[in-house]
């Protein structure tokens, strides 16, 4: 969480970003429902072109029937509730569509449509939940298509949420954190999900994450950052990397990447990186299944990295297949397999003192 005078602070230029639109106020410190006049300062209820602005403790607002807003502000300590069966439509903002300041909450029931804005489509500095049969859609947004910041603050997925044409589902600050569920859908989008340093997420058991046309990196975790996968993963189309880690990526669920339209970058990049203090080493360690089909490159490790395989392995039609640095290390488990297959350059290139260790009852089948 972030201190109350930021929240302030925050707060304050949201307003003044809006300073062209009517900026329609909740009564502070009521509890009740978004479509009732009397619970909005003057009586009136917030239209496609006006700021809604939901502040104080005790404001709690629940949207029974639709809704719309040019924009949507909940914080210092204030609730909304979307609930069942109803749609809040945000369109057109000049700013971010919908804002959630330090120590609020959105929870999501029904469908929040989000549709072209000069900023964020959704920034959240506190609690974001898509509760189970939850839709949200994010399109067309000049900046992030959901960004999560702060410290300790966490976005619960057990809906569906379809984001596309944005910079990417971003998470930034220590502790921050993604809980997934259930779908999430990007696609033509700068990123997929990007995670900066102290973020991570858990994609649970049973939890569906489709990544497509992304121009740089579909998952990309930044130093210090932790992601564990149980559920399934698809990626297909990306301009640099299908997953690229500074940080730890463990994997007991299914992922495949494909890169069947341009074959142009790497599949799995586990990296290294060093500034101002010590050398941050990327990992992946595999229990479940990862499928690459189409690359330049399927695995590369920089120096002192490391790829423990206790699962199934297997690369398809990539130009090269590992490209190991110096001192890092390829670790094939007891039982696992690692296949790779129509590697059209080399399926080995390790540079002098990269390990490469098969254990017994291993299985690594390469067209050498």
């Amino acid at each position: 969480m972030v201190d109350l005078r930021r929240a302030v602070l925050i707060a304050l230029t949201c307003y003044v970003s809006f300073a062209q639109a009517q900026v329609v106020e909740w009564v502070t410190g009521t509890s009740g429902k978004w479509h009732e006049a009397s619970n909005w300062v003057g009586g009136i209820i917030p239209t496609a072109s006006d700021s809604a602005v939901i502040s104080g403790a005790g404001s709690e607002v629940l949207l029974s029937l639709d809704a719309e807003a040019l924009h949507v502000t909940v914080t210092l300590q204030a609730k909304m509730e979307i609930d069942i069966g109803n749609k809040l439509t945000i369109e057109n903002s000049p700013g971010d569509g919908l804002f959630i300041g330090a120590l609020a909450s959105v929870e999501n029931r029904g469908l929040l449509s989000i549709y072209n804005t000069a900023e964020d489509g959704i920034d959240a500095n506190d609690r974001l939940v898509n509760q189970a049969g939850g839709v949200i859609s994010v399109d067309e947004t000049q900046g992030d298509l959901i960004s999560l910041q702060g410290s300790m603050d966490t976005i619960y997925n057990y809906g569906r949420m379809i984001l596309s044409n944005g910079d990417a589902m971003r998470f930034s600050g220590v502790g921050v954190w993604l809980v997934h569920a259930n779908t999430i859908e990007i696609s033509n989008a700068e990123y997929g999900l990007l995670f900066f340093a102290g973020a991570g997420g858990s994609l649970l058991e049973g939890s569906y994450t489709e990544i497509e046309n992304v121009v740089r990196t579909a998952i990309d975790l930044r130093h210090d950052v932790i992601m564990t996968n149980k559920g399934t993963i698809q990626i297909d189309g990306y301009g640099q990397e299908g997953i690229a880690t500074y940080g730890t990526l463990t994997n007991s669920g299914d992922i495949t990447i494909v890169d069947s339209a341009s074959a142009s970058g790497t599949a799995l990049v586990i990296d290294s990186f060093t500034c101002c203090g010590p050398i941050h080493l990327g990992e992946i360690h595999n229990y479940g299944s990862i499928e690459v089909n189409g690359c330049i490159t399927a695995v590369s490790l920089d120096n002192s990295t490391t790829l423990i395989n206790d699962g199934e392995i297997v690369i398809f039609d990539c130009e090269s297949g590992i490209l190991a640095e110096p001192r890092s290390i390829t670790n094939l488990k007891s039982s696992s397999s690692f296949e790779i297959d129509q590697a059209s350059s080399s399926p080995l290139d390790f540079a002098l003192e990269a390990l490469f260790q098969v254990h017994l009852n291993a299985v690594f089948d390469a067209d050498l």
